[in-house]
């Protein structure tokens, strides 16, 4: 099934895009995270059967979980088990880049109380990649620890024995500056009916935004929860969703601005179907595209934005603090020197902790844009230039962000002639979160 079709515009010279982009790898990988403890019949609609997400599978592979991904209909179905998975043997898994599966399935591993007949010291020993190595998960480690895991983590390998304490309560204290999805993993947690949890956080939560972004899909999924300032306590209930245990997952709002930026520049009507839910952070990039001057069209249920035809003029570089949706840093920063807009993007301290070193990639490439990039502590000032190289040879660092934003801007460049002919040096790498994200480029139409 096509994820974009195309009808024609009276007001145009060619035909708009009308775009339905497949579900959210970070809404799909909670979603899968909670049906991990629930032994229920699920079905997961608009599915994503992106790298991340594959790799969260392969651990429901190695624990026995039966699911059926259909991709007549983009859905997955997840079904239940007569009996929960028992392990005899240690389970070896390998989780290469992604992040999310990690932080995710280890509170799922360091509790998992079916381990009666093991015969092993382990329970389970994964093996990381050798980003992932590197990228945070120490502080998770030691909160799971102190609450009675025990895991430890050598180089490349994280060793997880049984938990073999009888106690109904687990607590967590737990440093959420490093990153939010530590916080999110054991918010997750809370959808295991084995234990009453209670969870403090402390510091201040790095990228606030996709927590609420947890709790509001336990909500949806009727996991009952009591929330206080910065403390949580969980006890889950018997009931989960309704009768049908149906999600349809929100488009991908991660993926979005790159067709944003695409219409923006060539002046093309691409538009996106709006998210019902509105649960990603990334939803509000439209807002920044509205501070950037752009103007939003609206039709029926979807909406693009074209560039205004009333020019802001101001001496002073825009101010934006994208604290709470941080993989949009790399859009703006780009779409910033595509605009010949001077800005000021605060909310960057955790970047260089992601797939690559994030703030220093943004101001290589940059700079090899013929612009300049500056990082000031928790922010980034992009000072652009029209003043374009011939050609430009883009690296992306193996990081699925900026392969779609260099993607999208090698489009624009061979319809805009400003621009400099751009070579990338990866775009496999997209795969991560939206493999279908080229089809969708080379379905567009422009004369």
């Amino acid at each position: 099934m096509m994820p974009f079709s195309s009808q024609k515009d009276n007001n145009s010279n060619f035909d708009d895009q009308y775009i339905d982009l497949l579900g959210s790898k970070s809404i799909i990988n909670r979603l899968l995270t909670i049906c991990l403890y629930r032994n229920i019949n699920f079905t997961i609609k608009n599915f994503n059967l992106c790298n991340d997400v594959i790799e969260f599978l392969n651990i429901y592979n190695n624990f026995h979980k039966p699911y059926i991904h259909s991709q007549n209909d983009n859905s997955l179905f997840i079904q239940q088990t007569s009996k929960p998975f028992e392990i005899t043997e240690t389970i070896f898994l390998t989780i290469n880049e992604s992040g999310t599966t990690l932080r995710f399935i280890l509170p799922f591993i360091a509790f998992y109380k079916h381990t009666n007949n093991l015969k092993s010291e382990y329970l389970s020993i994964i093996t990381l990649g050798n980003v992932l190595k590197t990228r945070p998960i120490d502080s998770l480690i030691q909160c799971l620890n102190d609450a009675g895991a025990n895991i430890e983590k050598i180089d490349d390998k994280i060793f997880i024995k049984p938990f073999i304490n009888n106690s109904k309560s687990l607590k967590f204290e737990i440093d959420s500056s490093e990153s939010s999805q530590f916080l999110s993993s054991l918010l997750l947690f809370s959808a295991n009916q084995n234990f009453k949890i209670f969870i403090k956080s402390y510091n201040n939560i790095a990228s606030k935004s996709y927590v609420k972004t947890t709790i509001k899909i336990l909500k949806i999924l009727n996991i009952d929860t009591s929330l206080c300032f910065y403390q949580y306590a969980y006890q889950a209930n018997e009931s989960l969703l309704n009768n049908n245990n149906e999600f349809i997952c929100d488009p991908d709002y991660s993926t979005a601005p790159y067709l944003f930026i695409i219409g923006l520049m060539t002046n093309k009507k691409i538009f996106i179907k709006q998210s019902i839910n509105r649960l990603q952070p990334d939803y509000s990039f439209r807002t920044t595209l509205t501070k950037l001057n752009c103007k939003k069209i609206n039709s029926n249920h979807y909406y693009c934005f074209l560039q205004s035809t009333i020019k802001e003029v101001s001496d002073l570089p825009l101010v934006f603090d994208f604290n709470y949706m941080p993989d949009q840093i790399i859009s703006l920063a780009f779409l910033s020197v595509l605009l010949n807009k001077e800005v000021i993007i605060k909310g960057i301290q955790t970047l260089n902790q992601k797939e690559s070193k994030r703030v220093n990639a943004i101001i290589e490439n940059i700079k090899l844009l013929g612009s300049n990039a500056i990082s000031y502590g928790h922010y980034i000032h992009i000072i652009p230039s029209t003043n374009f190289p011939a050609k430009c040879y883009l690296k992306t660092y193996n990081d699925h962000r900026f392969a779609m934003i260099f993607v999208a801007m090698q489009l624009i460049s061979k319809i805009n002639g400003n621009l400099p002919e751009i070579f990338i040096d990866n775009t496999d790498c997209i795969k991560k979160s939206y493999p279908n994200f080229l089809t969708i480029l080379k379905s567009l139409k422009f004369n």
